[in-house]
């Protein structure tokens, strides 16, 4: 029985709206979302925020969605704190703020999401004014590509390359590559068949840059 166990009322939610081992029904998953998460619970919020984002057993509301993604992210849920770093970095439901974005992406990350380290530094390695800064860029990018995040490992080893945000070394860049070629990037791999040999990234350029799974995490 759930009772008043915010956790086991958000996993009946669960069961609910996937039809896990209840009869699907998503109006009574978003009940048991709601009432987890006017408990307080992080998941109950998240999950309810999903269901706003996506039209789930209620009309959608990216308000709304916001708003729970906001909560859940305010109690250290990583996933959430990474869907509002993406909603603020392109204007998805609220005003574009691309410094907030990565201060949300911060948070994500501080609470372990690895893609967020990575579009942390794609944000300094590319963004334009005070804020740009290739060593900053090279510290994120070496966070995530520690923790397996191919696409980091990929610029790490292209900033390497060509010497922007830290010394140039090709023995580190290719050790990179291949770090990135074994999670299965299909980039690195082609330039290590190549033997790649280029300049890396250039100050102006944006290669292999883009900001990690646009997809909202549900």
């Amino acid at each position: 029985m759930a009772g008043n166990n915010p956790s086991a009322i958000d996993a009946l939610g669960f069961a609910y709206e996937t039809g896990q081992g209840k009869p699907k029904d998503l109006a009574k998953a978003v009940a048991h979302y709601t009432d987890a998460a006017e408990a307080g619970l992080d998941m109950g919020l998240f999950h309810l925020a999903n269901c706003y984002a996506e039209g789930i057993g209620v009309a959608k509301d990216q308000a709304e969605a916001s708003k729970y993604f906001q909560q859940a992210a305010d109690k250290g849920h990583a996933s959430a704190a990474y869907n509002m770093g993406l909603r603020l970095y392109d204007g998805r439901g609220l005003p574009e703020d691309k410094m907030q974005a990565v201060q949300m992406f911060r948070k994500a990350a501080d609470a372990g999401h690895i893609g967020a380290s990575y579009n942390v530094g794609v944000y300094y390695l590319s963004t334009r004014g005070p804020q740009q800064s290739d060593t900053s860029a090279v510290e994120w990018f070496t966070k995530a590509a520690k923790r397996g995040h191919a696409d980091a490992a990929t610029n790490l080893a292209m900033c390497y390359m060509s010497g922007r945000g830290v010394a140039q070394d090709r023995d580190e860049a290719r050790r990179w590559l291949e770090v990135a070629a074994e999670g299965g990037h299909k980039q690195a791999k082609a330039m290590l068949a190549q033997n790649w040999q280029g300049e890396g990234l250039g100050s102006n350029k944006q290669d292999g840059m883009i900001i990690d799974n646009p997809r909202e995490e549900l």
